[in-house]
């Protein structure tokens, strides 16, 4: 495996790995976790259950049809609900080592980045204010 696709990945699992302080921080986390999902399932319509420690999701079952892929209410999907123990083992399980997917993770980390600078700047401007 090359050194930039383990560097990725131990990036994004140190990621996984950090405390969610406030509610902003959780939203962004919320949104890495269904991407991470959505990308190793091929799945739709993620949503994570934090509290019951389950995934429900629509796994795509065939999305070789070239129609399909412009109007997704016609793909055919299994709905699923998955249990987990602990929720950063799960997420580490989806990560997927081949070259579009780390390139995927990349690009999930450059947007996570920008979006907890600004989020940060903005609690910070909120903050400042209420004073």
């Amino acid at each position: 495996m090359k050194t930039s696709t383990l560097v990725t990945i131990y990036r994004l699992e140190n990621l996984l790995n950090t405390q969610k302080e406030n509610k902003d921080q959780f939203r962004l986390h919320q949104l890495l976790h269904i991407n991470l999902i959505k990308r190793c399932y091929n799945s739709s319509d993620v949503l994570i259950d934090y509290d019951k420690k389950r995934v429900f999701m629509n796994i795509i079952l065939d999305n070789t049809d070239k129609r399909n892929q412009k109007c997704k209410t016609t793909q055919k999907v299994m709905p699923t609900n998955l249990r987990y123990d602990n929720l950063t083992s799960f997420l580490k399980s989806c990560i997927l080592e081949d070259d579009a997917s780390i390139e995927f993770y990349k690009s999930q980390m450059t947007v996570f980045r920008s979006l907890k600078i600004t989020t940060e700047k903005t609690v910070k401007i909120e903050e400042s204010l209420n004073q």
